[in-house]
């Protein structure tokens, strides 16, 4: 019996198939017609342990196929809204951003693609009589990112959900990142009325913030992968012009939220929550390595990598970013996983950092 990974060449489905496979559990991931050459010849070293199926829209292909043989899956692929005007569609494995197809209205992003792909993933699993089921969800279920200044000393657990509706992401002109919020909250709320109504399914969903760290030894794409998802940010420190001002590019990553996970443990929370002791409730889980401030991974890589100094922000030792943003009670980990010890910041950015350089070829 294998586990289905849905989204398998996606940033935190790519690390989490390869936690699974290196468990010694076999793995069936999904991908786009286009794909699966790619994905089978990455994984080729694991021989019968790993095998592809192809699942064009996760909303409305026939998932039979993909579900024979399966005893649990995990569903990570979503989609993210790049433009509220534009007619794009993105996939990723955790949460940002990577350019898939452009064809899809925010409206079918944010109905078919995200909750409607979540439920028709579900029914399948169901149908298939798989017993457990673990989604990835993420930290913008929880919050508005554009949260109000006496807001942003709030703690949110996983009892916290974002109070916006579908009509608030469908107003003109909405923020892309707000539109995602709330398609993540609608879409792990169809989980959990589907766990209710499945109680001898074991569900968990597993609620990420920013996921940062290598990428997986089976992209497909390197290049692309280290300067897209949330690995973004730290590509566009050390790859920007020299003396450029800090307070210009913290403003440019204004929606950055500095909760953070390394992308190895939050690809571990994922393994270890197939493996949660059973419950007829679906149990929600928030995973967090703690804060990481833009200006102290700048000051830390110029001090860690002295030989990117000049291709970092100029920062000015006086000056402090905003540090006031809600906090995340994550202690829902440690309870349900066991999870109580996460790679620091320090070692998630320079693991990030060397990852990069490792992809351009620079040192």
């Amino acid at each position: 019996m294998s586990i289905l990974v849905t989204g398998a060449n996606g940033f935190l489905a790519s690390h989490i198939v390869d936690q699974l496979l290196d468990a010694g559990h076999r793995v069936r991931g999904s991908v786009r017609s286009g794909k699966e050459d790619g994905l089978r010849s990455a994984y080729a070293s694991y021989g019968e342990k790993f095998e592809v199926v192809v699942i064009d829209d996760i909303a409305t292909s026939d998932l039979e196929p993909a579900f024979q043989g399966v005893r649990a899956v995990i569903h990570s692929a979503t989609a993210i809204p790049q433009s509220t005007n534009a007619e794009h569609t993105l996939e990723v494995g955790a949460y940002y951003y990577i350019l898939m197809k452009a064809f899809h209205s925010l409206k079918r992003q944010l109905n078919q693609t995200a909750i409607d792909g979540t439920r028709h993933i579900l029914r399948a699993a169901r149908a298939a009589n798989v017993r457990n089921v673990v989604v990835t969800s993420s930290l913008a279920a929880l919050f508005v990112n554009n949260m109000k200044d006496d807001q942003k000393d709030a703690t949110v657990d996983e009892n916290s959900w974002n109070p916006l509706t579908m009509e608030d992401a469908l107003q003109p002109g909405v923020d892309p990142v707000v539109a995602y919020g709330v398609s993540k909250k609608l879409s792990e709320q169809v989980v959990w009325q589907f766990a209710n109504d499945n109680p001898d399914i074991d569900v968990v969903t597993v609620v990420p913030p920013w996921c940062i760290g290598p990428i997986s030894p089976h992209s497909l794409n390197p290049a692309e992968a280290v300067k897209t998802y949330s690995n973004q940010v730290i590509y566009s420190i050390i790859n920007g012009f020299e003396g450029r001002p800090f307070r210009e590019f913290a403003e440019h990553h204004k929606d950055y939220i500095p909760v953070f996970v390394h992308i190895s443990d939050i690809g571990r929370a994922h393994v270890l929550a197939l493996e949660s002791a059973p419950s007829s409730t679906p149990k929600r889980v928030l995973v967090s390595g703690g804060y990481l401030y833009l200006s102290d991974a700048v000051r830390h890589i110029a001090t860690a990598r002295p030989q990117l100094r000049h291709r970092l922000p100029a920062t000015d030792e006086a000056f402090q970013e905003n540090r006031g943003h809600m906090k995340v009670d994550a202690s829902s980990a440690s309870k349900i996983l066991g999870m109580r010890t996460y790679k620091s910041w320090q070692e998630t950015v320079e693991e990030t950092v060397d990852d990069i350089l490792r992809v351009q070829g620079r040192n």
